[in-house]
């Protein structure tokens, strides 16, 4: 199975704008306690965020006062209040929808332009990190590495884990007491997803998606993910 992570087609420097938060909005607005705790927030608030430029002084007033009247369908963050957000569209998120997501939220964002002070609706896609959650440990395979010199040390076949407990034991032994990485080869689901998080901050969707999102939104660019195999809706 192949899977594919995907962002918005590069863009000229008075192309660039993305979507920030205040550290004050962050805090009020509730965001902070699904985020830290790691789980879908159940009723949530309208966050407010700003269109503002990505670099100072490469985009002038003219320029960036157009910026809300482009529509973008997944734009960029600039503060970091989680690596697996985006924040989407309207439209997006109707297309997301369609497909199997894994355990996700979307939570209605304000987005108001820096400049004109005009306001859109977006929204913030929050997809929980399952990659040790709900893999299916015996079918999957990894690979212990040197940490600095990713040097193979060995590989851990099919069989090898049980659960997630042993696997995170081996993590922590060869993480905090030997400074080596235990990376996937292959990870199983059993769940049929089309769309989940893979690697350390992305969110990858299957062939199947990428075809649709090609047709749907042409401003959209995918680059095969390679750093392991995915299988999904996996039965023994």
């Amino acid at each position: 199975m192949k899977f594919y992570k995907f962002g918005r087609k590069f863009e000229t420097d008075d192309q660039l704008a993305s979507a920030q938060i205040t550290e004050e909005e962050y805090k009020m607005s509730g965001l902070e306690n699904p985020l830290r705790g790691h789980y879908i927030w159940q009723d949530p608030t309208r966050v407010k965020m700003d269109l503002v430029p990505m670099y100072e002084g490469r985009i002038d007033d003219t320029q960036f006062g157009e910026q809300l009247r482009v529509r973008y369908d997944l734009l960029r963050k600039t503060v970091s209040i989680g690596t697996l957000l985006r924040v989407i569209s309207p439209e997006l998120k109707v297309f997301l929808e369609q497909f199997v997501l894994s355990p996700h939220g979307f939570y209605p964002v304000e987005l108001t332009h820096d400049l004109t002070k005009e306001s859109r609706d977006y929204y913030l896609w929050h997809t929980l990190n399952i990659v040790t959650k709900e893999v299916i440990y015996p079918e999957s395979e990894f690979e212990l590495i040197t940490k600095r010199t990713k040097e193979l040390i060995r590989t851990y076949g099919k069989g090898t884990f049980e659960n997630e407990d042993q696997y995170t034991d081996v993590v922590r032994d060869e993480l905090y007491e030997r400074r080596n990485l235990l990376r996937p080869i292959k990870l199983y689901y059993v769940q049929p997803y089309e769309v989940l998080p893979a690697g350390v901050d992305d969110i990858v969707i299957s062939e199947k998606v990428k075809r649709a999102m090609e047709a749907a939104f042409p401003s959209m660019e995918f680059y095969e993910f390679t750093d392991y195999q995915i299988i999904t809706g996996y039965q023994a």
